[in-house]
């Protein structure tokens, strides 16, 4: 169960690496330092909002520095959920190689025996395995904590 994770995140990461990143009219400030050593700002002010209030158009929550936060929901064929935050304009990536129910929030937390969360990835992501009682797989929240052994445990 934890390799079939692993390799899951796997892919799903090298998939979001993979993807280009436009970096324009993003509303993020850029400066540069002249001469004179004056910092001149320029700000891009041009951000589009969507219907649900955000600028990224998924229809999730984008906070200020630019994260979203999307789930894979395999609970029905695997037992777990993978909640994914980070970087909006790569969120699309994880979306795509969902093999399950995609949902643009996290992961529910109803009778969860808890999550292993692993440490932020070089592309920003932070990803949150919520497992459930699964026949073949973790069966108390003992068995998840143990299982957790290169990232952080979260209890229920």
């Amino acid at each position: 169960m934890k390799r079939t994770i692993l390799a899951a995140t796997v892919t799903m990461l090298a998939m979001a690496v993979g993807s280009s990143c436009d970096d324009g009219g993003d509303g993020d400030a850029d400066s540069d330092a002249d001469v004179d050593g004056d910092v001149d700002a320029d700000v891009d002010a041009d951000v589009d909002v969507d219907a649900d209030g955000d600028a990224d158009g998924d229809g999730g929550d984008t906070d200020a520095d630019g994260f979203d936060t999307g789930s894979c929901d395999l609970r029905t064929d695997m037992g777990y959920c993978q909640q994914y935050e980070g970087p909006a304009d790569m969120l699309d990536a994880y979306e795509t190689a969902c093999t399950g129910e995609w949902i643009e929030d996290e992961c529910p937390r109803a009778d969860t025996l808890g999550a292993c969360q692993s440490p932020r990835d070089v592309t920003g992501f932070l990803v949150t395995t919520w497992f459930w009682q699964f026949a073949g797989s973790y069966q108390t929240s003992a068995d998840v904590e143990a299982a957790c052994t290169d990232g952080t445990y979260i209890a229920p």
